[in-house]
Parts: C-alpha cells; sequence; structure tokens
C-alpha cells in the first residue's frame, strides 16, 4: 500500500482549491502531484476498502489513446474449466447415447454383533457412531468419462428409513489417500429437483442426471450429509480407499478435519452417458477380485489393471470395468448369509446395471479352502444357472477358472473337486457356451506343485500379490484386445 505524506496532501488540497476557482467549474485533468500519479492509492475506510487505478479513473481525449489498447489480465481459465462452463444443462437418453456404469461397488452391510468378521464389525460401528447428522465424503475411480452422470444410493439392507440432507459431487484435486476437492467443480446432486430424500427400508433411490464432466480414471469425491439412519447401514466393506467424516453439513468444503474409514456407504453407482457402442464389463468374486492386500487407492486390484490398459488403447476406451468383488465371499450358501452368496447375488450386482456387454465370473475358492467343502454338483449347476441369466440379457460370459490355495485340511478331497469345476470350464468354453475362458489357475500356480501358487506371485497362500494381480489383469485385457 502507498501512503501520501502530510505535507502533500496539503499541498494537493490547496491547489485543488485555486484550479476550481479559476476554471470556473472546468474538468480538471492533472495528474497526482508528489510523484505518485502511477501508483494505486488504497484509501482505507472503516469496514471498507476500495483500489483505485488513476490510469483508469481519468478519461482522456480519444485522439491521445492509442489504436489498441491490453485488456486487463484475468487469470487464466483451464480446459477442463471451460469444458464444464460449455455444459450448462444435462444430456438425456436418446441420439445415440445411453447409461452405462462408470463405476460400482457390491454392497452388503456392517454390523456390530457380527460373530467373526472385524471389518464388518468395524464398518457397523461407523455407521451407527459417525454417519447420523454428518457429512461422509466418498472417494470413487469411474472407469469411463462422460458428461451427464447420475448416482444411485441404497437402503438395501436397512430396517427404518435413510435420510439424505444433501448430496454434493466434485473433482477431487489431492494426492491419492486424501479427501480433498476442487470447489470450484463442486455440484449438487438433487432428487426430483430436491436437495435431500428419504429412502425407504429396503429400497434404492438414483438421483437426477446432472451436467458433471469426467475423464476416464479421474478421481472423483462424493460427499452425503446424512439425517436418521438405520441401525444396518448399506456398506461395502474394505473400499480399498479412504473414506472421511465430520459432524454437519461439509459437503462443500475443500476437505474435512474428521476421522477417516476404510469403508464405501450407501453410495453404490455412478453412471454416465455414453455412446451406445460403449458397454461395461462386470467382474464378479470374492477377496481376489475385491483387492486383498491393496489400500490407500493404490489402484493394484486385478481389475484395476484391466481398466488402466483399457483406457491407454483407444481401441478399448469404450469398455468400463465394474468390480463387484466381496471379500470372503462364495457362489453358494445361505442366502441370509452377510454377504449373500454370489448366486443371489448376480440379479442385483449384474443384470441391473446399466449398459452390461460383458460377466467375469471370478468366484468359487471360498467354498473350497475353508470350512465345510462344497461339492462339484451344486458349484456346477450355480455356474450354469448364471451363465444361462447372463445370456437372457444378452451378456457376454468370461469364466475364470479357481485358483490354487493353502487348504485348512482334506488337500485331495478339496484339489479333486477344484480340477473338476475347471474342467467343467474348459468344456463350457470349447462347446461354445461361455464367450471366453480366463485360465486364472494356470497363470498362478507352480508347475512344480500345482496345489498351490507360485511364489513369485504369491501373498499368502491363497491370494495373489501386486504382480500376481498385474498378470491377471492383463490376461483378461489381452483376451478383449486380441478380438
Amino acid at each position: 500500500m502507498f501512503k501520501i505524506k502530510k505535507s502533500g496532501l496539503i499541498f494537493l488540497i490547496v491547489a485543488a482549491m485555486i484550479f476550481i476557482f479559476a476554471a470556473c467549474g472546468e474538468q480538471l485533468n492533472e495528474t497526482n502531484a508528489d510523484g505518485v500519479a502511477d501508483a494505486e492509492i488504497h484509501v482505507e475506510s472503516e469496514g471498507s476498502e476500495e483500489s483505485e487505478d488513476p490510469e483508469e479513473s481519468e478519461a482522456p481525449d480519444a485522439s491521445q489513446q492509442p489504436e489498441e489498447s491490453e485488456a486487463p489480465e484475468s487469470p487464466e481459465e483451464s480446459p477442463e474449466l471451460l469444458r464444464r462452463l460449455a455444459l450448462e444443462t444435462p444430456q438425456e437418453p436418446g441420439d445415440g447415447l445411453h447409461w452405462v456404469g462408470a463405476w460400482s461397488t457390491a454392497m452388503y452391510f456392517g454390523d456390530v454383533d457380527h460373530s467373526w468378521n472385524q471389518g464388518i464389525r468395524d464398518a457397523g460401528i461407523v455407521a451407527r457412531d459417525r454417519l447420523p447428522d454428518s457429512t461422509l465424503r466418498q472417494l470413487i475411480r469411474p472407469a469411463i468419462g462422460g458428461d451427464t452422470v447420475r448416482l444411485t444410493f441404497s437402503n438395501e439392507y436397512g430396517e427404518t428409513p435413510l435420510t439424505i440432507n444433501s448430496v454434493s459431487i466434485a473433482i477431487a484435486s489431492g494426492r491419492p489417500g486424501t479427501d480433498i476437492i476442487d470447489t470450484a467443480t463442486n455440484t449438487a446432486i438433487t432428487f426430483d429437483g430436491n436437495a435431500g430424500a428419504v429412502i425407504p427400508a429396503g429400497e434404492f433411490i438414483t438421483s437426477d442426471s446432472v451436467a458433471f464432466p469426467i475423464d476416464a480414471l479421474e478421481r472423483v469425491a462424493v460427499s452425503i450429509y446424512f439425517g436418521e439412519m438405520p441401525d444396518l447401514v448399506t456398506s461395502h466393506i474394505a473400499a480399498r480407499a479412504n473414506s472421511f467424516t465430520e459432524p454437519g453439513d461439509l459437503t462443500l468444503a475443500e476437505t474435512l478435519d474428521g476421522r477417516t474409514n476404510t469403508n464405501w456407504f450407501v453410495l453404490c453407482n455412478l453412471d454416465v452417458l455414453a455412446p451406445e457402442h460403449y458397454r461395461s464389463i462386470v467382474v464378479i468374486g470374492d477377496s481376489i477380485t475385491d483387492g486383498f492386500g491393496i489400500s490407500g487407492e493404490q489402484y493394484l486390484r486385478w481389475v484395476d489393471i484391466l481398466m488402466n490398459n483399457l483406457q491407454e488403447h483407444e481401441s478399448t476406451q469404450h469398455l468400463s470395468v465394474i468390480n463387484m468383488g466381496i471379500g470372503g465371499n462364495g457362489l453358494v450358501g445361505n442366502q441370509n448369509d452377510n454377504p449373500s452368496p454370489v448366486l443371489y447375488l448376480f440379479e442385483r450386482d449384474v443384470l441391473n446395471q446399466p449398459g452390461v456387454g460383458y460377466v467375469v465370473i471370478q468366484i468359487g475358492v471360498n467354498n473350497l479352502a475353508f470350512g465345510a467343502i462344497a461339492t462339484a454338483g451344486p458349484m456346477i449347476n450355480a455356474y450354469t444357472e448364471l451363465i444361462e441369466a447372463a445370456h437372457a440379457h444378452d451378456i457376454n460370459v468370461f469364466l475364470a477358472t479357481i485358483t490354487p490355495y493353502t487348504p485348512e485340511s482334506g488337500r485331495r478331497e478339496r484339489e479333486q473337486i477344484r480340477n473338476t469345476i475347471n474342467d467343467w470350464m474348459f468344456d463350457q468354453y470349447a462347446d461354445g457356451a461361455v464367450y471366453g475362458l480366463l485360465d486364472f489357475d494356470m497363470l498362478l500356480r507352480d508347475p512344480g506343485n500345482p496345489s498351490r501358487i507360485l511364489p513369485e506371485y504369491d501373498r499368502d497362500g491363497i491370494h495373489p500379490n501386486n504382480a500376481g494381480y498385474a498378470r491377471m489383469g492383463e490376461l483378461l485385457f489381452n483376451a478383449l484386445y486380441s478380438r
């Protein structure tokens, strides 16, 4: 800030009075005295601040002005911001566009009384203690981009209504693992034009479509301000990403100062309007697909490797990837288990997804490796039921062979069942009953000990390590790229 000396101020006042009387009201066209004509002068008054540039406030004769004047500099507008400003209204399905799932997750629920799974218990505690009347910010990474999106929220397992007060979506601008957003991209999500919604027990709700341009694999933050919550909150436990909570409505805040957890709650889908030839690949599976051993938004699950590779090649950029893996899940079992076996989730997680073109069925190892042994017959019947349901919806099926593992007991019997099922999968592919076969068994097994994972791909006897996940993602990418 520039200051005017007291003597200079007196001089200015006296000079001004002389000129006023001498000119009889003629307009004064002089520069400021004391050599401050070109300085920016700030006049401070109580409760306000003004800025005046003498060069702009004077009005010289037009003949004395240069032919071209430079416009004042303005902050650069990024191409992304210009793209967002250009899209004023959301697009609508039709005219070559349809909804395609860009991100989704398989839901079950946190339960503070769960008997054996600590992760399920912990998710129940978070939902009970930290979600009511609080903001939850969740980070997701859509597999494909688009200019118009919609979100789906679930109260499937709630026994009472769930209240959403408001929702905002924004581009995440911080490094992976943080919740910092670009506040200039904050966009309100509405429900039939309303800021919030009440989801009845056992129901889902899909938002209005909204103009919100995103790129493929771009991190997106969805902030939900909850009201009342049911005792059982629909969740995906072990999200392989941090979520953030803080009391009150902070949906528009750049960052939350509250606590973190590693679950997704209530949010179950982000769909984009995409050209008609775009399709999604839904991968259903267990902890191998869910990404056991991966954390902190590393994006190193085999499904992440697949979507990365698809987006690196123009000929496959029309393919989205939806990860519907659930840790600890099996193909068959009790429908009332938490989570329910894939046999009972297939309609929700695959058939009801928008724009599905392919499904990968990677499931079964938990039915053989732990507890009571499932026999080959019921498992083959279940696979057959899933294949037929997919074909009825014009969905191409990839079967994935059951990978090696270190069983609790009964190795010989369990291996016989695994080999019987894998042989049946080969027969299905040879007979043209399925679109493709992913031989994860051969890819990962130790040639010298085929019932075990090769040490260089082994994490713990049942889960692949990062190198193993990478090989799995590359295998499916190559199968799709070569078609």
